[in-house]
């Protein structure tokens, strides 16, 4: 029972980084957003104010990233042990919740800042082109083809 559980484990454990592989070109799969931003009529300083924003966060997002494959390959060792230590696993599984919501805490704080660029009316197009892109992920996930 024990060996099972373990198994299920290791395999929820290394989904994660499995699922998030790129398309064999370093670049993940998603839809062209340049269309998109153009329908907001950015100005010449709001686009260079996103694109500061966009590579600070993927700055950072690449260190989180690191570390929680660090954190991941810990986890595997102890499991691979004879007698895993369970306050070690307790631990690195924390540690590994915590990068987790730092990811999602970069992705606000980024979103966060990009609304402060726009005026009203870029808001709420952005509010709407960001509700279609969530709309088209969760068909994507139940296995729907997204509508145009």
């Amino acid at each position: 029972m024990r060996a099972i559980l373990i198994a299920i484990l290791l395999i929820a454990v290394s989904a994660g980084p499995l699922y998030a592989q790129s398309d064999g070109r370093g670049k993940r799969e998603h839809p062209d957003r340049r269309g998109q931003l153009e329908k907001l009529n950015l100005t010449t300083e709001q686009k260079g104010a996103m694109r500061d924003i966009r590579i600070a966060t993927k700055k950072q997002m690449i260190d989180v990233r690191a570390d929680l494959q660090k954190k991941r390959l810990a986890v595997q060792e102890i499991l691979a042990e004879e007698v895993p230590d369970r306050t070690a696993f307790e631990s690195i599984s924390r540690e590994i919740s915590d990068l987790q919501l730092r990811q999602k805490m970069l992705l606000f704080d980024s979103r966060q800042e990009v609304m402060q660029l726009l005026d009203a009316e870029q808001k709420e197009l952005f509010r709407e082109m960001q509700h279609h892109r969530m709309m088209m992920r969760e068909e994507r996930r139940n296995g729907r083809r997204p509508a145009p």
